[in-house]
């Protein structure tokens, strides 16, 4: 009995009011998506046109709001274009506590934005994402940041951070290197060695999910899954790629990458796995 009560007092339950995907004042109701994407109490979902099966404001950076309870408890959250939601959102929550205790040493990213002069966006847990063993070393561009905030402008990153106790601020253009900590920061270790001459190991190139003559393009997922090291590691199901583009039907993932200079191909039967390179 007290491994039962335990056990109920541990889980956690949430329950979508409403969510809406857009940009400024073109947004589009998805509250029964995101309602048919949550289980056993738990939301996993990748923020993107495929999920939702719309555009509600072409050639805009858009995001996902979503109202909820946990708990009893009244949310809301705004997630940014082709990022995955996972709520409820430990990994946050601790997150916040840590910042709340004060840096303890290490590299802690503070708060990040990705954008031109006119249009900025927060992009701060993507950054996180790149952290290993207290150093960060990733290539500032659309892709990496989840997206293009303005269209033909020229961006820039714009990183607070600690490092051991010292707070600094870096901005990096696009299409360049941001490293952390920055050379010169008291305790910082030499810079990781650069990536290969050649660029990173994989680079996906299109991808295709579906069966027969029902296929939905799944390149963006894909390229947002990619390990920080180059590689590649996707279970091949429904949920991870957005939907059920032909529902009763076998369906297959056909990907074309390219791998060290040379241009590959990959078919993946749903229920399998995609291991590149």
């Amino acid at each position: 009995m007290m491994l039962l009560g335990v056990g109920i007092a541990s889980a956690q339950e949430l329950r979508i009011i409403s969510a809406q995907y857009g940009h400024d004042n073109r947004w589009a109701d998805v509250t029964d998506i995101v309602r048919r994407s949550t289980m056993r109490g738990r939301l996993d979902i990748i923020v993107g046109n495929q999920t939702f099966g719309m555009d509600p404001a072409p050639a805009e950076f858009k995001s996902l709001r979503i109202e909820y309870r946990l708990n009893g408890q009244p949310m809301r959250d705004e997630f940014p274009e082709n990022t995955r939601v996972i709520l409820p959102r430990g990994e946050m929550r601790r997150d916040d506590d840590d910042r709340r205790r004060g840096p303890e040493g290490g590299l802690q990213i503070l708060s990040a934005q990705y954008g031109s002069r006119n249009r900025r966006v927060d992009v701060d847990r993507l950054v996180r994402a790149y952290v290993r063993d207290g150093q960060l070393r990733m290539r500032i561009n659309n892709d990496t940041m989840g997206g293009d905030p303005d269209r033909g402008a020229d961006k820039r990153l714009r990183v607070e951070y600690v490092f051991n106790g010292q707070r600094d601020v870096v901005e990096v253009g696009e299409d360049n290197d941001l490293i952390l900590p920055r050379p010169g920061i008291m305790g910082a270790a030499p810079p990781p060695p650069p990536p290969p001459a050649y660029g990173p190991p994989i680079r996906i190139l299109s991808a295709g999910y579906g069966a027969r003559d029902h296929f939905v393009d799944v390149t963006r997922i894909l390229r947002d899954r990619i390990a920080p090291d180059g590689t590649l590691r996707v279970h091949i199901n429904n949920d991870v790629m957005g939907g059920d583009p032909f529902r009763g039907a076998d369906k297959v993932l056909r990907v074309d990458y390219e791998f060290q200079g040379q241009r590959l191909h990959r078919d993946v039967r749903e229920g399998g796995d995609l291991i590149l390179p």
